[in-house]
């Protein structure tokens, strides 16, 4: 071997060993702080006897400078300045389920839904497993070979854009985790994605109304950008592609997907979605509150324009997957809303009046105190302070990068690169549909 061939070696060992040192001391780190975390909420627990959060016990309900601010009933006719009319809750409570895997579906209203899974795993001090940096959303397999076991400890929450893989996901996370998801209507995602990913420009559609372009011929559009809009939410949830030509085989699949995941919300219904998370993980009303304030909200020209039946119908059969794991799973959840009855629907309307008047709440410029919720049936009281106002307002970004701080990982730089591939499927879709008719030889006439 050549010394320059030598040098070269020796570089790359170098780098390598310190690869693995600086790997080894964040394992170290990682260790040692979940093990700080675990003692840190047993002793808390022990002092106070309640989780941690934004609960306030030794506020007094009876006190009159505290009536109007208490949101309360699962009755219609209770007032707020009658506290005796109050009932809390005697059934036993049960154990919160705090590991978990969420299924962050593209366009589906998972950013809203990640917000509000990211203060849950903040307020409980719980680990996630995060991308390479807080730039990006999505989780690709570098950020899950590191994270395997002995060298890290088992992983409380995964809620990263990453399609639904159970074995890959279950040998990092730890035992019993919940698997959760959110689906859209496909009609409105494909909208929501055509206008998100610029894909009107991209696949050569016309910018008058590039849905209907596109539904006017679905197949003639192939390429690396247009399994955007074809049974996209089927993909991230983990059935095979070519299951659209086998409808036995696709709602064979379907269906064991609803007895792998403990819940799959639907962003048409979304607080009813919430709600059904709510007491199906055990969680607290506090747990589910969210900002009005949509995030990644798009307004464009097409959003609620009627499309024709006939263009429908197309998209029905190029999506058959994303309409069909949509139905099993919108069936599914007012079945599931059915069987609770009555108290689901009180406990419904309180839930949507406690949001309503919490969002008032923080979006005032000044409060003078705190915004007191007594407890009901269904909660434990709890008040909302300008903590909980500027957690509910952060977006993904702002929760990453605490989350970065907080288990101690670098941040690495991530590039988005050039799509090669999408730069010819452009070009070339783009001359087919604007060809003009071919010119012949101009002829030269000799003089």
């Amino acid at each position: 071997m050549t010394p320059g061939r030598w040098g070269v070696f020796v570089l790359v060992v170098c780098l390598a060993v310190c690869s693995f040192l600086l790997q080894f001391r964040h394992t170290i780190y990682s260790w040692n702080l979940v093990h700080a975390r675990q003692a840190e909420n047993t002793a808390s627990t022990r002092e106070r006897g309640t989780p941690r959060g934004h609960v306030k016990s030794r506020v007094n309900s009876t006190d009159p400078r505290h009536a109007e601010k208490q949101v309360v009933g699962n009755v219609k006719n209770i007032t707020m300045n009658d506290p005796t009319q109050l009932t809390t809750a005697t059934a036993p409570r049960c154990s919160a389920q705090k590991s978990f895997v969420f299924i962050k579906v593209h366009k589906a209203g998972s950013h809203n839904t990640a917000c509000i899974l990211q203060r849950f795993v903040w307020t409980n001090n719980l680990t996630i497993v995060l991308p390479l940096s807080p730039d990006t959303s999505v989780l690709r397999s570098p950020d899950l070979a590191y994270a395997k076991p002995p060298f890290y400890p088992p992983y409380d929450v995964m809620l990263h854009h990453l399609r639904y893989n159970r074995p890959q996901m279950s040998y990092i996370m730890k035992k019993n985790s919940s698997f959760v998801a959110i689906l859209r209507y496909p009609l409105s995602h494909l909208k929501s994605a055509i206008n998100y990913f610029h894909l009107d420009k991209r696949l050569g559609l016309r910018k008058e109304n590039p849905v209907k372009d596109y539904l006017s011929d679905p197949k003639y559009f192939l390429g690396s950008m247009a399994y955007k809009t074809r049974n996209w939410q089927a993909f991230m949830m983990g059935v095979p592609p070519w299951y659209a030509g086998n409808e036995k085989m696709a709602q064979a699949r379907i269906q064991g997907l609803g007895n792998e995941f403990a819940h799959v919300m639907i962003l048409e219904h979304y607080d009813e979605s919430l709600l059904l998370l709510k007491r199906k993980l055990c969680w607290e009303l506090r747990d589910i509150l969210y900002d009005k304030q949509v995030r990644n909200y798009r307004s464009y020209s097409y959003k609620n324009e009627e499309i024709p039946q006939n263009l429908q119908e197309n998209h029905h059969r190029s999506s058959n997957l994303d309409y069909m794991l949509y139905d099993y799973f919108n069936r599914t959840l007012w079945r599931e809303i059915a069987e609770r009855g009555d108290d689901f629907q009180n406990e419904l309307e309180l839930f949507r009046r406690v949001n309503f008047e919490v969002n008032i709440y923080c979006n005032r410029s000044v409060n003078e105190s705190d915004y007191f919720v007594q407890a009901t049936t269904w909660n434990e009281e709890f008040t909302v302070d300008e903590t909980l106002c500027s957690e509910l307002k952060r977006t993904r970004v702002d929760w990453d990068r605490s989350f970065f701080k907080r288990q101690g990982k670098v941040p690495q730089k991530w590039t988005r690169g050039t799509n090669v591939s999408f730069i010819k499927d452009f070009v070339k879709r783009a001359a087919q549909r604007r060809r003009r008719p071919q010119m012949g030889q101009a002829k030269v006439l000799k003089v």
